[in-house]
Formats: structure tokens, C-alpha cells, sequence
């Protein structure tokens, strides 16, 4: 009869088989590859060998150095490299690894230092993530922004020579290069609108030189006007000293008339009256020998002629 009591395992199985679980679960999952402290490859599993292209016949045997840009592996930083895991030292970092036919390899990985029983290391194992398409990724759209910002760069320069050239008073500048995807309508509308705007100006022109032209005979009529009005203002000058020099007509034609009025108001100046003919009849007063006396005052009235002027010069 079977006994249902099987014997529990030690704990340093227990732990052992654990380890060994782990140990599996880490080779489905990743890339591992183990190394002798001076280089050489010991083993590496199907992942690690997927990832650089290589049978492990290829590789085992041989120096790490095989995966390495030669340049790179010649260098001292190498040699460090190295050094520093012979000294017990954990390294983690991405690199970069070159697998068959040099195809470019990009991994996450970290370098353990395997320790004996003696807390010395014997060996190095190696746990690495492939990002090669991650990284091929990162560096296209690297690539892509960088080509981006060149044309972008380029664009700018050559929209700022356009501007420079209308802000210097160049409307005729266009943008002759082509820009790229959808600059190409920003070239477009500048061109266009230089275009428009030199046309405006031109009009601009037009009529800034027929108003040029109206203020020109306006000045040109003012200016005549001007002589004119100097000629006239002469003429004035000349006639008011003239007049200024000799009295008005009007004072002329009253002296004229005073003279002519005092003259013929004197007695010597009157004109004589012609003798009575002896044929002529005699006025009654004539006829006697004593003619009547006028009393004084009828001959005071009889000197006021109605036609004698009463002002005298």
C-alpha cells in the first residue's frame, strides 16, 4: 500500500529549484549570454543568438571583442570596461552590438559578476532586452525632426529675405525656391500678396504724381497771382504818392469854381452893360431930370442878388 506521508524536501533543494525556475524564467524571457573573466563567450541562449544572427558554434569560444565596433573594442575605455567586471563591478546601460554580417544591435543590458564560494567572481553573465526596433523608431523620428527643423530653419530664412526686401522697399522680391509639404502655400500667399501689394503702390504713385502734377500748376497759379497782386499793389502805391502830391480832382473843380464865382461877384469884373441907343425908350426914372431916391433900406435888398453867392473865398 502506497503511503499518502511523502518526505518533505530539504530546504537547500526547495531553494535550488527555485533558483533553477527563475533561472528558466530569465532565459524565456531574455537574452543571456556568459563570458570568462577575460572575454571569452562560455554560452549564450537562443534569445541572445536571435538577437545577433549567430549559431552558438559561431561565437562560443571567441572573444566578446567580435560584437564590438573594432574601433571601439581597440579603445581604452574597453580595456576599462573589462577591468572594472574583474573587479567585481555590476555594469547596466544600452549598447550598442554588432551581430552577423555586421547588422546593428541595440540593447538594454546589464553585466553581472558571477561570485564563488570564495567571494571572488569567476565569470560574467550577461541579461539583455532587445530595443533595436524601439531605438530604429526613436532615431527615425530623430531623423524626422531634424529634417523638419532644417526646413523649417530654411523657410524662416528665406520669408525673412522677403520681408527684408519689403521692408527695404522691394516689391517686386519673390520667393523663388520651393518650399516643402504645406509651405508651399505659405510661399504661395507671399508671393501673392507681394504681388497685390505692388499693385496697390503702383496706383498709389499714379495718383500721388497727378497730385503732383495739380499742385504744381496750383503753385504755378498762385505764384501768378502773386506777381499780379505785387503789380496792382505798385499801381496803388504810385497812385495814392500821386495823389498824395497833387490835390483831389474834386478840390480842383471847387477851387475852380470859387475862383469863377469871386470873380463875378467883383464889380470890376462884371461885364459893362452897352449905352442905351438914343433910338432906345427911356426908363421912366430916365426921363427926369432928379431921378428917384431909393431909400436906403431898398437898396440894401436891391444889392442881394439871388444869383450872388453868399460864401467867399
Amino acid at each position: 500500500m502506497k503511503s499518502f506521508f511523502q518526505p518533505r524536501p530539504s530546504p537547500d533543494a526547495a531553494e535550488t529549484a527555485e533558483l533553477r525556475s527563475m533561472m528558466a524564467a530569465v532565459q524565456r524571457s531574455q537574452a543571456v549570454i556568459e563570458f570568462e573573466l577575460d572575454g571569452t563567450i562560455i554560452s549564450a541562449n537562443p534569445n541572445f543568438l536571435a538577437v545577433i544572427g549567430y549559431e552558438l558554434a559561431e561565437v562560443k569560444g571567441r572573444h566578446h571583442r567580435m560584437l564590438m565596433d573594432p574601433a571601439e573594442a581597440a579603445s581604452p575605455a574597453y580595456t576599462d570596461f573589462w577591468r572594472r567586471l574583474n573587479a567585481g563591478e555590476f555594469i547596466a546601460d544600452k549598447f550598442i552590438r554588432y551581430g552577423k554580417g555586421g547588422a546593428r544591435a541595440v540593447i538594454e543590458a546589464s553585466y553581472n559578476p558571477i561570485f564563488g564560494a570564495d567571494g571572488k567572481p569567476y565569470k560574467v553573465v550577461k541579461f539583455a532586452t532587445d530595443v533595436t526596433a524601439a531605438e530604429v523608431e526613436r532615431e527615425r523620428r530623430a531623423e524626422a525632426d531634424r529634417v523638419a527643423a532644417e526646413v523649417q530653419a530654411s523657410v524662416v530664412q528665406a520669408t525673412g529675405r522677403g520681408l527684408s526686401a519689403m521692408a527695404a522697399g522691394d516689391l517686386s522680391y519673390r520667393i523663388g525656391e520651393a518650399f516643402p509639404g504645406d509651405y508651399a502655400i505659405l510661399r504661395e500667399d507671399f508671393n501673392r500678396a507681394m504681388a497685390a501689394l505692388d499693385e496697390a503702390v503702383a496706383v498709389i504713385r499714379g495718383n500721388a504724381g497727378s497730385m503732383q502734377s495739380g499742385a504744381n500748376e496750383i503753385s504755378s497759379a498762385a505764384e501768378d497771382l502773386s506777381r499780379r497782386t505785387e503789380r496792382q499793389a505798385a499801381g496803388l502805391e504810385q497812385t495814392a504818392a500821386a495823389l498824395t502830391r497833387s490835390p483831389p480832382p474834386s478840390a480842383r473843380r471847387l477851387r475852380t469854381l470859387r475862383l469863377r464865382m469871386w470873380s463875378w461877384a467883383r464889380p470890376a469884373a462884371r461885364p459893362r452893360l452897352a449905352a442905351p441907343s438914343s433910338s432906345a425908350p427911356s426908363p421912366p426914372w430916365a426921363r427926369s431930370r432928379n431921378p428917384p431916391i431909393r431909400s436906403a433900406r431898398s437898396s440894401a435888398s436891391s444889392m442881394k442878388s439871388p444869383s450872388r453867392p453868399t460864401f467867399w473865398p
